[in-house]
């Protein structure tokens, strides 16, 4: 029986080709949007790889370019003794340096080599206590100490995403890497760190350490302090007037969470729109597949008046019908999975995992299938009740 439908849906090609295009066209536009909201929600569900409750982050509103050519060690040393103090005041458990601040839509990009393979990656600097702010869980290796003062190279901690990269399966703590004649080296390795926000691709991370001992040449414009969990929201007033007596530049200050969930806003409108435009075209599909169904069927009545009249029972032409359309379906996902099956070993898709690729075409071709045939079972319905007299009128 399917093999004389294929061939009744080949004779009628011509018609059947509009059709074609539209059940194609609709398979490709849900396929990028399933992709893009399972990207989305699996980066949502994977962890930040750092604790954000409790956290503000304090930047001095400065002309950074300004800031940077006049920063010099008496403006370091004005900014680490505020920051001491400022540490001593009992609601605050940890404050620690940290350029740039998660969130905070700025990045600094470097490119680090390693027995010929090379990664950009993004760069931070932190300075001992940011592990404490941010309650980082060591996956391998150490933090950053005082002791690190007196090393004879720059000690580096590293996510997985840039050890996976960088070094493959190999054990990144103890690796050398050179730069421009200065060493660095691994000594910890943490979970990957979600500074752009949960719905921020993920990106290889490195953390450079910045001394609050010795002057160091990259400006402090920013750092982050956690206070306890039972501190009333007055208290951010306090803190911004105590800081304003400490540090000789105004200041904004922002809960980090807070931050977070605006940049989720943000970086989720475009789906949002997306998802908005793929209803309003799906409603627009259904209405446009039945009228082609419609379409096809009406100049199909005299074949279907005959079959009523020879005997065909209404249930046997209605189940026809719809698996002629099940067919056409078939034919538009098999060719449209083809393609795009093929994308992800050229890197259309970039760093978004085969696996992924292989569920959002199938989820797109199984809502494609449920359009269609939902699109086809009143027109189905209508062509099975004609009547045997319709045939002899045509004859």
């Amino acid at each position: 029986m399917i093999q004389h439908l294929l061939k009744l849906v080949w004779n009628r090609k011509r018609l059947n080709t509009l059709l074609l295009v539209e059940i194609l066209a609709s398979f490709v536009v849900l396929f990028a949007v399933i992709l893009s909201s399972i990207v989305y929600l699996n980066r949502y569900l994977a962890p930040d790889g750092f604790d954000h409750e409790n956290v503000y982050s304090i930047t001095l509103n400065v002309d950074y370019m300004v800031f940077i050519r006049s920063w010099d060690e008496t403006m370091y040393n004005h900014i680490v003794n505020a920051l001491r103090e400022f540490n001593l005041e009992p609601e605050i458990e940890a404050i620690a340096t940290f350029v740039p601040i998660p969130y905070g839509g700025s990045a600094y990009i470097t490119v680090f080599e390693y027995e010929g393979t090379q990664v950009a990656s993004q760069l931070m600097y932190s300075s001992d206590d940011a592990i404490d702010v941010f309650k980082i869980e060591m996956l391998d290796g150490r933090w950053f100490s005082s002791e690190d003062d007196a090393l004879e190279f720059e000690p580096l901690v590293v996510t997985q995403r840039f050890a996976e990269e960088m070094f493959g399966q190999e054990d990144p703590v103890g690796k050398i890497i050179m730069d421009d004649d200065v060493e660095y080296r691994v000594v910890g390795l943490i979970e990957d760190f979600r500074k752009d926000g949960p719905l921020g691709r993920l990106q290889p991370f490195v953390l450079l350490r910045q001394s609050l001992e010795n002057f160091s040449d990259t400006p402090i414009s920013s750092f982050l302090v956690r206070i306890e969990d039972d501190i009333s929201f007055s208290f951010e007033e306090e803190m911004a007037d105590r800081l304003e007596e400490l540090v000789p530049y105004p200041i904004s200050i922002e809960l980090l969470s807070e931050s977070r969930v605006q940049g989720m806003k943000e970086a989720i409108q475009p789906l949002i729109v997306s998802i908005l435009l793929v209803v309003s075209m799906i409603f627009i599909v259904i209405l446009g597949m039945i009228g082609i169904f419609w379409q096809t069927i009406t100049r199909r009545t005299e074949e279907i008046g005959l079959r009523r009249a020879l005997g065909g029972s209404r249930r046997r032409i209605y189940f026809q019908l719809i698996v002629e359309i099940a067919l056409l379906t078939s034919l538009a996902v098999i060719v449209g999975s083809v393609v795009l099956i093929q994308l992800p070993f050229f890197g259309v898709f970039g760093d978004i995992p085969f696996n992924t690729v292989v569920i959002a075409i199938l989820l797109s071709a199984t809502t494609v299938y449920l359009l269609s045939i939902f699109s086809g079972l009143y027109p189905a319905w209508m062509a099975s009740r004609v009547q045997p007299a319709v045939a002899l009128h045509y004859e």
